[in-house]
């Protein structure tokens, strides 16, 4: 696959870190485990920032933990601006290395969660049939007809906006759809601050606790 530095790998006792090297950027793991789970969430994220430093400075680890959900937590590279291109815009591929990595198999279905910029990682990941749940973290930017299309393409989608500086343009999209695509569509107030939303602590934990 496309391992091309050492790894590292932080044991603790709250669950496993795993962070290498490919091609693509970097990609961190994380697991509350002594062995990896069947179920995957992907966290992606936003402008300014880089897998690293969101995995540090956001403290994911232990958001990730606080869940309290037995999962296998993926951060990918993505854009940390609108210059840069998707690293990975091939979900399967970025799960092959995974799998390959932890010498698992794929999972079927994943979560999926993206701050800001990351929507655009996610667009791209709509069309592979994992895809079945996204959160997005005040990340409605941009052309929404993707999502649109995704949830009219996939009747089990469900797809939660979660709205601090993108509330006017979410609301206003949620209104224009169907009655049948708004269904599944959950959209809440964040109550904090854009950057908040994914270090204050709370929402990350949250919703991945709701949504599996």
């Amino acid at each position: 696959m496309m391992l091309i530095s050492v790894l590292i790998l932080v044991v603790s006792s709250t669950g496993t870190h795993q962070r290498w090297q490919t091609e693509r950027g970097a990609v961190h793991t994380w697991y509350p485990g002594p062995t990896v789970p069947t179920k995957v969430v992907l966290y992606v994220h936003g402008y300014y920032e880089t897998a690293d430093s969101a995995f540090e400075g956001h403290h994911l680890a232990e958001q990730f933990a606080s869940s309290g959900v037995d999962a296998l937590f993926v951060v990918p590279e993505a854009p940390a601006g609108k210059g840069q291109p998707v690293f990975w815009p091939s979900l399967e591929q970025l799960l092959e290395e995974v799998s390959f990595h932890h010498a698992t198999s794929p999972p079927e279905t994943v979560l999926v969660l993206g701050h800001s910029g990351g929507n655009r990682t996610i667009k791209a990941w709509l069309a592979s049939p994992m895809v079945k749940q996204v959160v997005l973290l005040d990340g409605f930017y941009g052309d929404p007809t993707p999502f649109e299309a995704w949830l009219a393409r996939r009747s089990d989608a469900t797809l939660v906006l979660i709205s601090q500086s993108t509330a006017g343009k979410a609301t206003a999209w949620v209104n224009r759809l169907s009655p049948l695509l708004a269904s599944r569509v959950s959209q809440r107030p964040a109550r904090c601050s854009h950057m908040q939303i994914v270090t204050a602590g709370s929402w990350i934990p949250e919703l991945v606790r709701e949504s599996l």
